[in-house]
């Protein structure tokens, strides 16, 4: 008989205990037995990548411009909506929370409304701790509030997949290369 292990994570590790059956026989049984317990494995750390109307997603990004002969970084915040290809960006003098309530007020002005739900990805600005694998991003006390009061639910991205706001993303550079200019050589 073969001892399979840690069959959840799809690494086993197969122990000969004089089993005559053959490696396909085993591998067949799992991949059945996987597909008829789909639902106690964990699914953490997934997002749908689909993009219904009314959903935005929204990113800061740097970009270099010239104020009274020096050259410097300002922030601009995009807010893109990928089902329509939308895009409004507002420019801010810093990444803090304060320009970051500040510029999605002035966003919301510019669109005339407010997104049903909106994926950022984990911004200190917003997030106090993180999305892991296995526990949800919690969110800063000030951005809770923000969220209460304009009625937007918040999906935040796993870290380190940038793929999963692609839309923002794209905006973030699209603003970059045609409305600030580059730098002299």
């Amino acid at each position: 008989m073969l001892e399979i292990l840690n069959v959840l994570n799809s690494d086993f590790v197969i122990c000969d205990l004089n089993f005559s059956g053959s490696y396909r026989t085993v591998t067949n049984y799992v991949r059945e037995w996987k597909s008829n317990h789909h639902q106690e494995l964990p699914t953490a750390g997934y997002e749908r990548l689909e993009h219904p109307p009314g959903e935005a997603q929204l990113d800061f990004g740097t970009m270099e411009v010239e104020h009274q002969g020096v050259f410097k970084d300002v922030k601009a915040l995009v807010l893109s909506f990928p089902f329509s290809n939308a895009g409004f960006a507002v420019a801010l003098p810093s990444e803090n929370q304060e320009c970051l309530l500040t510029g999605m007020t002035q966003l919301f002005d510019q669109i005339g409304g407010v997104p049903r739900k909106i994926r950022i990805d984990n911004m200190v600005t917003a997030v106090a701790q993180p999305k892991t694998k296995f526990e949800p991003a919690v969110l800063s006390e000030g951005f809770q509030l923000f969220t209460l009061h304009y009625g937007f639910e918040v999906q935040v991205c796993n870290p380190a997949s940038g793929h999963e706001k692609g839309s923002v993303e794209n905006k973030v550079g699209y603003v970059r290369y045609n409305f600030f200019s580059d730098s002299p050589a």
